[in-house]
């Protein structure tokens, strides 16, 4: 049985509505670094940013 696919127009439709660094951010305090945001990783234990959200 192979892996079902999502429509690529689902995956747009998607992309449209949702913003990532909203959802990324209720979880994750993100900072603004350049264009993109970074943040500290929930699966990790770190003092310094090592995750990074790009909005594109």
């Amino acid at each position: 049985m192979g892996n079902p696919r999502i429509h690529p127009d689902t995956i747009d439709n998607v992309r449209q509505r949702a913003d990532i660094v909203d959802i990324i951010s209720e979880q994750v305090v993100l900072k603004k670094q350049g264009k993109d945001f970074v943040g500290l990783c929930p699966f990790h234990v770190e003092k310094s940013p090592c995750l990074s959200v790009s909005p594109s």
